[in-house]
């Protein structure tokens, strides 16, 4: 796997600590090959996160678990998508 594809992306710990200051545990995986960058779990809900730039695009890996995922995963570039996500039930 190239190099790039295993850093964390510059928006991760923003988005992340959105989710935490919500009450939402996560576990972090952007280090893990074709992993979004983290789930996070809330009242039995439990989502896949990944964090991009907003000019930021996903990896051919990327796609392809976001495309095999049975449940809901996000692509979030900013803090306004994170707080939508948060918001909805």
């Amino acid at each position: 796997m190239p190099r790039f594809a295993r850093k964390k992306d510059g928006t991760h710990d923003m988005i992340e600590q959105a989710f935490l200051a919500a009450g939402w545990k996560t576990c972090s995986t952007y280090r893990a090959p074709k992993c979004p960058d983290f789930f996070a779990a809330k009242n039995k809900r439990t989502i896949a996160v990944e964090c991009k730039s907003e000019d930021g695009s996903l990896t051919k890996d990327q796609q392809e678990f976001m495309d095999e995922w049975p449940g809901e995963y996000y692509v979030v570039s900013t803090l306004d998508e994170a707080q939508q996500i948060l918001g909805a039930k």
